[in-house]
């Protein structure tokens, strides 16, 4: 499986004049960008500091510091403000591994490329815009018994009513009863 390393500029915004520039592994199953605890003394007093306790891909439970707000410059790409998280790391062949979590990238508007092993840039962010709409329009059905399906065991019907026309459909492939 192949890695994917990103150049990330981070800044203390309560400390502006204290940044540091690093090389990211990009950890899509982290949350958070995590930076060893031996660096967190290098970008001086944080605005918001909190210990929260952690769980790892291992299952164990580890504590962290989140600190910020911090302002995180991934190259290439916009910059957001953010939190950072802290850790007891351990550094490999004497250098440390910072992650990249899935947040910051969301934010920042990075798409992981798994087949090229880069970041590629979104078009769209996600957003949900909410419009005044009338109503859906009630729709009477039948009375009937119970819903075909239920007489399997079933917890849910194995067939439903789309809402807006009635039809039946099923909701199972491969289902062989009539409807």
């Amino acid at each position: 499986m192949g890695r994917i390393v990103a150049t990330v500029d981070v800044q203390n915004v309560a400390e502006p004049r204290i940044s540091k520039k690093l090389d990211a592994l990009v950890g899509t199953g982290a949350g958070y960008l995590t930076l060893p605890r031996a660096w967190k003394e290098h970008f001086g007093s944080f605005e918001a500091e909190e210990v929260i306790e952690l769980q790892t891909a291992t299952q164990e439970s580890i504590k962290g510091t989140v600190c910020g707000p911090v302002r995180v410059q991934v190259e290439g790409f916009r910059a957001i403000y953010n939190e950072v998280l802290f850790i007891d790391m351990e550094p490999e062949d004497g250098e440390f591994e910072p992650l990249l979590g899935y947040i910051a990238l969301e934010q920042c508007g990075a798409a992981v490329d798994l087949v090229g092993h880069r970041l590629l840039p979104v078009r769209y962010m996600d957003a949900k815009v909410s419009a005044k709409r009338s109503p859906a329009p009630v729709l009477e059905l039948p009375a009937q018994p119970r819903p075909v399906g239920m007489d399997r065991g079933m917890d849910v019907p194995a067939r439903f009513f789309e809402p807006l026309d009635g039809k039946l459909l099923d909701a199972f492939e491969g289902d062989d009863e009539p409807a």
